[in-house]
């Protein structure tokens, strides 16, 4: 029996589920143009007008894939990186920033997959998602530095956009190489432990770097 014929009678919301499920997973493997909106609708077993219907064709689709996940983490980032009074206290945010975002980026590798290739285009589609959301999130990280910066918690001879770059390279290694850990038979990042370490190794060595 066809996908279609078994999915006939999924609702709005499990249509669009299940074709933002399927892109993820063909945009991570194939790229954004190397995918066509047939084998989404295929994957996914609804029919091929409904990604019409829901966002406007596969540019608005991936906009949607990427776009939720980056604001979810925009808004995470920011309601943790508030002003800090203590060094304890920005070592300690700093930490759960540093979790939270590799336990995100475990949990839907597809997407960082997605961010990944974009960013390598640099798209004029991602182009927009740079500016209204990643940068913006960079930017928080960077004033939660400033604030450090200014309290005396890092050293002032510190540019603050080095130290976000340098934080945000780490954490984007670790991920685009979590494949490899799996095809070695070593700890990916869905085992805590391999997080806990990470965070430990940044606490250690460029934390203990940069603060006074």
């Amino acid at each position: 029996m066809p996908k279609t014929t078994k999915r006939s009678k999924q609702s709005h919301g499990d249509s669009r589920a299940l074709l933002m499920s399927s892109a993820k997973k063909l945009f991570a493997k194939k790229g954004f143009d190397g995918t066509t909106i047939r084998e989404i609708s295929d994957d996914a077993g609804v029919n091929v007008s409904l990604i019409s219907y829901n966002f406007g064709g596969k540019s608005g689709l991936l906009e949607v894939c990427i776009g939720e996940f980056g604001k979810e983490r925009l808004q995470q980032t920011q309601e943790l990186l508030t002003p800090i009074k203590t060094a304890e206290e920005f070592t300690e945010k700093i930490c759960l920033h540093i979790s939270n975002f590799l336990i995100a980026h475990a949990k839907d590798l597809d997407v960082s997959k997605i961010i990944h290739w974009e960013m390598q285009k640099y798209s004029p589609l991602f182009q927009d998602l740079l500016e209204s959301i990643f940068f913006k999130t960079q930017m928080a990280i960077g004033m939660f530095f400033k604030n450090a910066q200014d309290l005396g918690v890092i050293r002032k001879e510190l540019d603050i956009r080095e130290l976000t770059i340098m934080l945000q390279g780490v954490l984007s290694y670790h991920l685009s190489i979590d494949h490899i850990r799996a095809a070695r038979n070593a700890p990916t990042l869905d085992n805590p432990d391999t997080i806990k370490g990470i965070v430990f190794h940044i606490k250690e060595s460029f934390l203990r770097g940069i603060m006074n």
